[in-house]
């Protein structure tokens, strides 16, 4: 009966002194303790050292394909004679499209509007007729015939080409270049914090990427249909296309450098 005493008061002491309370794990490069207290929750510190360093990776490419958007627009006194009008028109420009090999695929009805017109006399509003438009999206696959194809599509009845912007087919080979530097920039500046705090850089955690930047279609460059009368191709200036990546990569400290 004496023991048993003795055993419960000696447990007793254990738990008020918290002995029965603190459990401490220690694996490798990682130190991670968990406290569990009187109410039963866990608090965990993980006290892993690592480097994290970001890198960016920019590539040029020249564009292979052009995009536009050509549209017709008039104003007649009723919808119908507005819209056989623009009908014509654009048929016309299918046509030319055609005529250069530009595929169904590439070709897409990008808006058609039809609204009554007003202007205003004498502080009134008065009925001018009805205002169709109708545009379409086309995708040149030979830079070669693009000017001449602008040219043609104004001649044909189009009013206006907006949104012009130059495409590369390849796109996924001039990333992977883009990521293959911003990986080289992010190992650089890691090896020179690395060297700068006297440690050895470990294993890669993890590489994640931020996103890619690729450019965007030039939505306020356009033609006006009455200035390109006197022209057999309209000059196009194609250039580079510049990309751009962002890769974020962590690192595991090994072990401090011995100077």
């Amino acid at each position: 009966m004496r023991v048993f005493t003795i055993l419960i008061l000696a447990t007793i002491w254990n738990i008020v002194d918290g002995r029965f309370g603190e459990t401490t794990v220690t694996t490798g490069e990682t130190s991670s303790t968990t406290i569990i207290n009187d109410t039963g929750i866990n608090n965990s510190c993980n006290m892993r050292r690592t480097i994290s360093v970001s890198g960016n990776g920019k590539a040029t490419s020249i564009p292979d394909m052009a995009a536009f958007q050509v549209g017709v627009s008039n104003t007649a006194r009723t919808a119908q004679v507005a819209l056989e009008y623009n009908s014509g028109n654009i048929t016309a420009i299918m046509r030319v499209l055609e005529s250069y090999n530009i595929r169904d695929k590439d070709m897409k009805t990008g808006g058609f509007t039809v609204f009554p017109e007003y202007e205003w006399v004498n502080d009134g509003r008065v009925f001018v007729g009805y205002r169709v438009s109708h545009k379409v999206h086309v995708r040149v696959q030979d830079m070669t015939i693009l000017g001449e194809i602008l040219d043609k599509v104004i001649r044909a009845g189009g009013t206006e080409v907006s949104g012009i912007s130059f495409e590369i087919s390849d796109l996924g080979s001039v990333l992977n270049e883009a990521r293959r530097t911003a990986i080289r920039d992010a190992q650089g500046r890691a090896q020179i914090y690395a060297n700068a705090a006297s440690v050895a850089l470990g294993e890669v955690i993890s590489i994640s990427e931020s996103g890619f930047v690729v450019p965007q279609s030039q939505d306020g460059y356009r033609f006006d249909a009455e200035k390109l009368e006197d022209t057999s191709s309209v000059p196009v200036a194609v250039g580079e296309n510049e990309v751009s990546i962002s890769v974020h990569m962590v690192y595991s400290i090994m072990s401090t450098v011995q100077t």
